[in-house]
């Protein structure tokens, strides 16, 4: 079989406690069949959740793979990207302990959700480009009960010199 005859697979994160309103930093509301703005029974973040078009009755897709239990203390983004991976390797044919075990040796990369030791302490550190990643980094410190944040703003050219985004945050 070849990739033309593979049936197009979904996925989307079950996380029940985290459904809120549609955040003014969403990418988009937009109905990609009618453009008309979609309405949301609830949201993860951003724009993501479950929604439909009143106009033209866009629904979202029955998914494949909705959860993957394995304890993660990444922020969201990160857990749609586990899910999706999951749902890819589920299809060619890894089993769930097979998934499981790949995804605990995963270290995240420099400043995206890693812990570091300092002065006795563990820091972890989270890396925000744009306003969703922000709000969901933000969201992921509050869960995790975080004590202290001090917070950077980086205007430096590798990065962008434009930070106006920071004022579309929650």
């Amino acid at each position: 079989m070849n990739a033309k005859d593979k049936e197009t697979l979904y996925f989307s994160l079950n996380d029940k406690k985290k459904i809120s309103k549609t955040d003014h930093a969403a990418d988009s509301i937009s109905c990609p069949r009618c453009g008309n703005t979609l309405v949301f029974e609830s949201t993860t973040f951003s724009h993501l959740g479950k929604m439909e078009g009143t106009t033209c009755g866009i629904k979202q897709p029955k998914t494949n793979r909705s959860d993957f239990s394995i304890y993660l203390s990444q922020v969201r983004i990160t857990k749609y990207n586990i899910i999706a991976s999951a749902l890819v390797l589920m299809d060619i044919g890894f089993d769930d302990q097979q998934i499981h075990d790949a995804l605990c040796i995963i270290v995240p990369a420099f400043g995206r959700q890693e812990i570091v030791a300092f002065q006795g302490k563990k820091v972890q550190l989270f890396l925000s480009k744009n306003p969703t990643s922000f709000n969901q980094s933000f969201s992921t410190i509050q869960e995790l009960n975080g004590k202290y944040l001090l917070l950077v703003l980086n205007d430096r050219i590798p990065d962008g010199r434009d930070i106006s985004w920071i004022w579309d945050t929650e």
